[in-house]
């Protein structure tokens, strides 16, 4: 859900962008129902990770960052605080941007967010049902 069109006008008016939910909101309660796996997951980001002897969310950090966003993210673990700010180490080619940035996924199938958002159309949730969750 990466708003490409929206970041590069907020960038060409010299407004500051900041990532929400830059890691892909792994431990969302809502991941189950989602289409795609988390971002964390995603054979493309560990692959990276793996080149870069990095953590998945150390890839995605950077790729923010490159990308010329301010990414915050959270986490209550000293350990995991301490290892996403291992991004400035290393460089992702303009080839690997382009790998990740292939992985948008837009509409509501690349959000994570809580389903009761009114303002994109989507209705009470229902354990089981996720047709009005999801994009069909």
């Amino acid at each position: 859900y990466q708003r490409k069109e929206l970041v590069d006008y907020c960038q060409d008016a010299g407004i500051v962008v900041i990532a929400h939910t830059s890691l892909g909101s792994p431990s969302n309660v809502m991941s189950k129902h989602h289409k795609c796996p988390p971002l964390m997951e995603d054979p493309v980001v560990k692959k990276l990770a793996e080149k870069y002897e990095k953590q998945p969310a150390n890839i995605l950090l950077r790729w923010g960052i490159q990308r010329g966003t301010v990414v915050i993210p959270k986490s209550v673990t000293p350990s995991r605080i301490l290892s996403n700010s291992d991004i400035f180490s290393f460089q992702l080619s303009s080839e690997e941007m382009d790998s990740l940035n292939a992985l948008d996924k837009p509409g509501l199938e690349g959000c994570f967010n809580h389903p009761k958002t009114p303002w994109l159309g989507r209705s009470e949730f229902v354990e089981g049902h996720t047709d009005h969750y999801c994009n069909e």
